[in-house]
């Protein structure tokens, strides 16, 4: 079974903490006037939260709708974001319906640790498992002549797994104890890359299997077994 996780933050003696994963499809997305993640944000500090994040992918999307890549005519802020949220849960469940709102069709929303269903606050039955998929790589990977992190994403967009983005990370350490980053005496394309997908076990584990080959040695493959919540 796995540890619990721990905050270790200055007086909460390693109490308990839940994170709240919320991905939007377009972070140009507004409400009232706000942009979305903006209010997202805000109303977590109202709300007591420990802290939150906010990620912006270089593409993803919905993979059964509309996908954004830095490649395209989009503008930069319409490609997709994460937003990650941590806090104690019980003050993190509370604000599950607000945010669910909030997000509407804007969005997923899954909650790790995955509490069971008695444990949330809900009835048997009524929750679903979710899966989070992080693979991790580099920017030069190739599959078949094309970037890894491309290949990946359509594999996903093919299959309808429901969320995904892909985010550059700005160095990092693999290959070995190999350091990586971009500068005069590296390529540009040297740093390390983050892949994400998001949706409901069923549908994820389906084609698990078929994702690893897919990676291969070019990276690792972490899945996450989270609560999800909307829609």
């Amino acid at each position: 079974m796995a540890a619990t996780p721990k905050t270790h933050a200055a007086g909460d003696g390693g109490a308990q903490v839940a994170t709240l994963h919320i991905g939007l499809w377009n972070g140009a997305a507004t409400l009232g006037g706000v942009p979305l993640y903006r209010r997202l944000l805000l109303e977590a500090k109202a709300g007591g939260l420990m802290g939150a994040t906010v990620w912006r992918g270089v593409e993803g999307g919905h993979a059964r709708g509309a996908f954004r890549s830095v490649e395209s005519e989009v503008a930069s802020n319409e490609l997709p974001l994460l937003l990650d949220f941590v806090a104690h849960p019980q003050r993190l469940r509370p604000w599950l319906p607000r945010a669910a709102k909030l997000v509407g069709g804007y969005g997923v929303m899954v909650m790790e640790p995955n509490a069971g269903p008695r444990e949330a606050g809900r009835g048997e039955g009524e929750s679903r498992l979710g899966r989070r998929v992080d693979i991790y790589t580099l920017e030069r990977c190739r599959h078949q002549g094309r970037p890894l992190y491309q290949a990946v994403a359509e594999f996903a967009r093919r299959r309808g797994l429901l969320w995904l983005s892909t985010t550059r990370g700005l160095c990092g350490l693999g290959d070995g104890g190999r350091w990586h980053e971009p500068g005069w005496w590296l390529r540009k394309d040297e740093v390390p890359i983050i892949i994400t997908i998001l949706d409901t076990a069923e549908r994820v584990d389906k084609h698990l299997p078929e994702l690893v080959e897919l990676v291969a040695e070019q990276g690792v493959v972490v899945s996450t077994a989270v609560q999800w919540h909307h829609p």
